[in-house]
């Protein structure tokens, strides 16, 4: 259930598209969202960027709901042929060289921002145990490990937190403090949950902690924009 907003005409998001005036709703969003930005806590202007973000992806969504192009049309989904795929075991093997020049370039980024609470977890997914007492994050820093330690490379581990997360794994991550892999963290963006009617955030305020009832993650997909948005990102450059 969403927050009334009594200047706004709710919209029946069964209507029909020619009923359905994205450019409109557009407007009253941005409008909405600038008086969102002016409750930022001070120091915390990356949320403003957060906010724009979240006015852009919900734009997208809106047009195309207008044009009614919503979702993927699954007809048009197909596998590849066989006369398009290869056999890994058909695939050339790089010298030791090619392979630590190639290693020198890549960046290991791994999304952290969800609980495990479903699988009998109280921290992050990652913190599942799967084998020998291993968890996901001992498996993650063994594999780099080893590639840094035989081709005498530095690759990092990303990892992308969300605010449920954050907290478990500064304190989890204590154990690799003398490993031979630089463990960074990045936190991944909160958008403003929408009123199904309206299409405005519910929220009034902006939330330092992220209430769930009114913020949410933007999904995996938002793992490119907030790597660009980190201070991480100029590091790795």
């Amino acid at each position: 259930p969403g927050c009334s907003h009594p200047s706004l005409v709710p919209i029946n998001t069964m209507s029909s598209s020619s009923a359905f005036n994205a450019d409109k709703i557009i407007e009253q969003l941005k409008a909405h969202v600038e008086e969102l930005k002016k409750t930022v806590p001070e120091g915390q202007d990356i949320r403003k960027k957060e906010l724009d973000n979240f006015v852009a992806l919900e734009s997208r969504f809106l047009k195309q709901r207008e044009s009614g192009n919503v979702g993927v049309d699954w007809d048009k989904v197909i596998p590849l042929s066989d006369a398009r795929t290869r056999s890994h075991a058909d695939l050339p093997v790089p010298s030791f060289d090619r392979t630590r020049e190639l290693l020198r370039r890549l960046v290991v980024l791994k999304l952290n921002g969800g609980l495990g609470t479903t699988m009998g977890c109280d921290g992050p997914k990652n913190g599942i145990v799967i084998r020998e007492g291993l968890d996901f994050y001992d498996c993650f820093v063994q594999q780099i490990q080893h590639l840094n330690t035989k081709y005498d490379v530095d690759i990092p581990l990303v990892l992308m937190n969300s605010p449920a997360t954050e907290a478990f794994t500064e304190q989890g991550l204590k154990r690799f403090e003398n490993s031979k892999v630089g463990i960074l963290n990045i936190n991944q963006q909160l958008f403003p949950r929408i009123d199904a009617e309206t299409y405005m955030p519910v929220a009034e305020k902006v939330d330092p902690k992220g209430r769930p009832s009114e913020w949410y993650p933007p999904g995996h997909g938002d793992v490119y924009d907030t790597l660009l948005q980190s201070d991480v990102w100029e590091s790795l450059r």
